[in-house]
């Protein structure tokens, strides 16, 4: 029987210092994991850049060998695509305006210079 104490007692103080242990280990996991948490807005946007980018050739292949899908049809395809790899419709609408923004700057931009008047001939 004293064995049997003796060998209780044992393992209970191994388990009390390995919970101990591991109760003074844990701050610092959770101090290396907060700087990963937060993921600068860098990584943010490539990661939605690698995502669009895979989204957008998923959402334009057809899906059987018939004729290629419409507009709406990549648009609700390319939603989907970007909501299972966890982005937010928010995000996605933001990126869009974002997008419709440059191209418009962009076209505003080469505009003037197409339409400036030619030389006059002598």
């Amino acid at each position: 029987m004293k064995k049997y104490l003796t060998l209780a007692a044992l393992l209970g103080a191994i388990a009390f210092v390995s919970v101990s242990y591991l109760a003074q280990a844990e701050p610092k996991t959770d101090a290396a994991a907060a700087p990963a948490a937060m993921a600068p807005a860098a990584d943010t946007a490539d990661t939605y850049a690698m995502d669009s980018d895979a989204c957008n050739a998923m959402s334009a292949t057809a899906p059987t060998d018939a004729a290629a899908p419409s507009a709406e049809e990549k648009d609700a395809a390319f939603e989907k695509c970007m909501i299972d790899k966890k982005h937010t419709k928010e995000e996605i609408t933001a990126a869009k305006e974002k997008a419709a923004k440059d191209a418009a700057d962009a076209a505003a931009k080469e505009a003037p210079a197409a339409e400036a008047p030619a030389p006059a001939a002598k």
